[in-house]
């Protein structure tokens, strides 16, 4: 319990980018935004709490500032002690509470029976290390991300009729099902919009939650070859104007649906063909000699799967593609030299 004490007062209070942000404005940056976040234990207002519960509900109130206009998200919060660190569980905002107006000083009392824990997000679990809190969602604490990033992409959503055309099956070696995401695809997503509004705008933490997780898996392969995109000043911007169509991320073109689906258009092929060679590799879909034999070196059963792989699947069609990745093999068949760090919400 000592933890969680510690960690809640370390994480109340008034928090701001000044600093940042006017460096950033000093050196012709006018797009990054200024942020204010105001974290409130909330206890006192959330009445028949438990007798034995010992974890701590905190209102975030956060505030991005661009160009004069400021963009307001709220969040509520639990914090609780475990054995593996503290765990951060979200949670809906009461019943009739806006995203953009609830505050710790608007907030009536209200029972505790009457909250629920959000679908939408994942737990997070923080742990110290070295005098410091670290920590995030728990899917992020391994490369395991990426394959699950790759079976969102795939496999997980299969069953919507519109994400049929999201992946290109190939004869994988040794394996009937084998497949790599395409250059557009499209993915189910609940939330984005509000069901309370005719507004076109759409809900810009959400937006920024679900994207900016892809770009996470995509950074880490990128290298940091890819120029810097402001994701949150780019969709306010966006959700001001009433923009769905054609959001210009850092890796790809973004198209949000009210029906519940956003579209994806990667920018540079050659960064998604290293995360399908990548997963690829991963789970073992392509032959053992891949990256290791020129494919005139390969025995025949190989060559039929860099074919599917990297052409269409006629005799010799993935040839030269193959060669180019050889050519190129530092960046395409090199692992990324670092594990993913620990990443904080």
């Amino acid at each position: 319990m000592s933890q969680l004490k510690d960690f809640i007062h370390i994480l109340s209070g008034r928090f701001n980018n000044a600093q940042q942000f006017h460096l950033l404005q000093e050196q012709g940056v006018t797009d990054f935004p200024y942020a204010e976040h105001v974290n409130t234990p909330c206890n006192n207002k959330i009445s028949g709490l438990p007798e034995d519960f010992s974890g701590v509900f905190l209102i975030e109130e956060s505030y991005y500032t661009i160009n004069g206009h400021t963009n307001a998200s709220s969040h509520l919060f639990l914090f609780t002690e475990e054995a593996h660190g503290i765990c951060l569980t979200s949670f809906d905002l009461p019943s009739g509470c806006s995203k953009t107006n609830f505050t710790y000083e608007s907030m009536q009392p209200v029972a505790y029976t009457a909250l629920r824990a959000s679908e939408k997000f994942t737990p997070a679990v923080y742990r110290l290390k070295d005098g410091v809190w670290e920590g995030g969602s728990e899917s992020m604490f391994t490369p395991t991300l990426k394959f699950k990033l790759f079976e969102r992409f795939t496999v997980e959503h299969s069953w919507y009729p519109e994400t049929s055309k999201n992946v290109h099956y190939f004869n994988g070696w040794k394996a009937n099902k084998a497949h790599k995401v395409n250059s557009k695809i499209i993915l189910p997503v609940n939330g984005i919009f509000s069901d309370y509004s005719w507004s076109d705008a759409f809900e810009v933490s959400h937006a920024e939650a679900c994207i900016s997780d892809i770009e996470k898996v995509f950074d880490f392969l990128d290298g940091n070859m890819t120029s810097y995109v402001n994701l949150h000043g780019v969709l306010a911007r966006a959700a001001r104007a009433g923009q769905t169509r054609n959001i210009p991320c850092k890796y790809f073109d973004v198209t949000l649906y009210k029906k519940g689906t956003m579209h994806i258009r990667f920018h540079n092929e050659e960064l998604l063909e290293r995360f399908n060679i990548y997963c690829s590799r991963g789970k073992n879909w392509l032959p053992p000699n891949y990256g290791k034999r020129t494919y005139a070196d390969m025995p025949q059963e190989e060559q039929a799967v860099i074919d599917s792989f990297h052409g269409n699947g006629e005799p010799a069609s993935g040839k030269e593609r193959y060669a180019e990745i050889l050519a190129k093999r530092d960046y395409y068949l090199q692992a990324p030299k670092q594990d993913f760090p620990l990443l904080t919400n």
